[in-house]
């Protein structure tokens, strides 16, 4: 069987992702139990209601307008503020992701009985029809470490018992942090790694989400996960097992399998600070020999990547493929199996060479390959 190759940079992979899960357990002790429905009554699904916000949301203030590449030259993307407890630690920088959800764009479309997505007046609809899920889409143009997220959520239709909410530092389906809200005034960060969930917090706080119209603010920085519900710091945690990746929007579902969900001016921001993390790099093998790259070697090239159209890189823009400068990367997206990608420097000839770089795999193909080129 021929090897599937994809010499990359960053392989993106733009799927809506949904598993089934185990119970998301919400410890409420003063909740009543919930009476145990007799097997003999009509199993005829009623539509449950929604119910009405409690208090208007204040508008979230605005600092000065951020440029950002859109198909509408009309729209303006604005910076967030951040708010007075991180203020002296955190700065916004420059802008990875903006969308009003005014067109498909990358955001997956998918109309299954049991869970679905898709961009619908102005919006991105996610729903789902499946008791105790979660289901999710990443945005497939993030690739950064420290993020600020802005959001704003309507729940449309279903239980206020749900889970809805951001994604960051999604490396592929089993490895990701969520910030998340429920309508019943559930507050929740939790994680996903190696497929493994971990509630880093999860509780109820009064008077902080709204039944149906919330906004959210999600800080991924250093080791320090954060999230703001309507302006009022809801959870602050700490976890350093994952460091890189993805942002996107995520809906759960639990013991009232009925969920729908609209998502609205989702911003990711590159966040600026002296971040602390006690993450460790994965140990690597001993080099089979040592090189002193200081005194025997000299710089022929270097590109960190953080000017776009800098270089002569090879950019290909086809339906197999497309290369382009992305948030100081430069990334690949490969959409056809069984294809090698390559992109030269076109500015070297060299003989002997100690290449390197880091890489990167956004999304959830595990069967490729990415790596370096000499000689060419």
């Amino acid at each position: 069987m021929n090897k599937k190759l994809f010499l990359i940079g960053i392989v993106i992979m733009l799927v809506l992702s949904a598993c089934s899960v185990p119970k998301l357990v919400k410890n409420d002790p003063t909740a009543t139990p919930k009476p145990i429905q007799p097997t003999d009554l009509s199993t005829e699904k009623v539509e449950p209601t929604v119910a009405q916000p409690t208090e208007t949301i204040p508008a979230v203030p605005t600092n000065t307008p951020t440029a950002f590449p859109t198909d509408n030259p009309l729209i303006v993307f604005f910076s967030p503020v951040v708010p007075a407890e991180l203020a002296g630690s955190v700065s916004v920088g420059k802008m990875l992701w903006g969308d009003h959800f005014l067109n498909q764009g990358s955001w997956s479309s998918s109309d299954d009985p049991e869970y679905g997505a898709d961009v619908i007046d102005g919006v991105y609809r996610m729903y789902l029809n499946t008791a105790n899920w979660m289901v999710w889409s990443v945005s497939g143009k993030v690739a950064a470490d420290n993020v600020i997220m802005d959001l704003d959520t309507v729940l449309v239709s279903g239980s206020v018992e749900n889970n809805q909410g951001m994604m960051c530092r999604y490396v592929d389906n089993e490895n990701f942090y969520m910030l998340t809200v429920g309508n019943d005034g559930w507050v929740e960060i939790m994680k996903v790694y190696q497929g493994e969930q971990t509630s880093l917090f999860g509780e109820f706080i009064e008077g902080m989400v709204d039944p149906v119209r919330n906004h959210l603010q999600g800080f991924c920085i250093g080791d320090r996960l954060i999230l703001y519900v309507n302006g009022k710091l809801g959870a602050d945690v700490r976890d350093s097992d994952l460091a890189f990746g993805d942002a996107g929007l995520i809906i759960g579902s639990y013991d009232d399998p009925q969920v729908t969900v609209d998502f609205d001016d989702f911003y990711v921001y590159e966040a600026l600070g002296d971040f602390a993390t006690d993450y460790t790099p994965e140990p690597v093998a001993d080099d089979i020999f040592s090189i002193d790259l200081a005194g025997e070697w000299t710089v022929s090239f270097s590109d960190d990547f953080n000017t776009p159209d800098k270089g002569n890189w090879t950019v290909f823009n086809e339906d197999a493929a497309i290369t382009q400068w992305r948030n100081g990367s430069f990334a690949f997206d490969v959409y056809t199996a069984e294809l090698t990608a390559v992109s030269a420097t076109n500015d070297l000839t060299l003989s002997d060479v100690v290449v390197e770089a880091e890489v990167y795999r956004m999304g959830d193909l595990l069967e490729n390959d990415m790596g370096l080129v000499c000689r060419y």
